[in-house]
């Protein structure tokens, strides 16, 4: 969305000042006065201030900003609902409607296809239980939460490294094997998860 904001402010800019090369300065508002916003009105006007050879061609800030508004290409109409002009020069748009749902409907059918501007090599930590210890539905959330995020990252281009730390597992399993044997706990034939656990707290208060 804002690269296409981003054109049709360049059109704008390209119409007002044929011979200046001025990069439309684009960014998301201020959600209780739009959607958008384009800050180029008072860099122009600095510009005009510093190259002028005659009269300004703009008296204020918020007279080129009024110009970058009326410049706007006539395709800006099917995609904003209102521009408004306010303080010194700053352009703020609120997208139309049916606008975002026939973006949304045609990324569906024709599949999203987002890249990040960089690509970074990223580490999800998910759940990282203590195996030694019942799980419960924390563990899950976390994994589920890490591994929606992984896939969204991944969707984006990052180099994603998915983890899920169990620590010194060994340590963990070596104290309670050696408790069972002090206690001859190993000498029944089935051990339900909960009779593990308690077994692994007394083994954490013995050593």
């Amino acid at each position: 969305v804002q690269s296409r904001l981003q054109s049709l402010f360049q059109e704008a800019l390209d119409a007002l000042l044929p011979d200046e090369k001025v990069a439309p300065q684009v960014v998301v508002a201020d959600p209780r006065f739009g959607d958008y916003q384009c800050n180029n009105a008072m860099s122009v006007f600095k510009m005009q201030k510093r190259d002028a050879e005659g009269p300004p061609r703009w008296k204020s800030p918020r007279d080129i900003g009024e110009a970058i508004k009326n410049a706007l290409p006539a395709e800006s109409s099917h995609i904003f609902e209102e521009v408004s002009v306010a303080g010194p020069g700053f352009i703020t748009v609120k997208l139309r409607k049916d606008w975002i749902a026939s973006e949304l409907r045609r990324g569906y059918q024709d599949g999203f296809r987002f890249k990040a501007r960089q690509q970074q090599r990223i580490v999800i930590d998910y759940s990282s239980p203590n195996i030694a210890k019942e799980m419960h539905v924390g563990h899950l959330r976390s994994t589920i939460l890490g591994d929606t995020i992984a896939n969204l990252l991944t969707k984006l281009g990052h180099d994603v490294l998915r983890l899920n730390h169990v620590g010194d597992w060994g340590t963990q399993f070596g104290m309670l094997l050696e408790y069972m044997r002090r206690q001859e706990g190993l000498e029944g034939d089935s051990f339900a998860i909960r009779d593990l656990q308690v077994f692994y707290r007394s083994a954490k208060e013995a050593f």
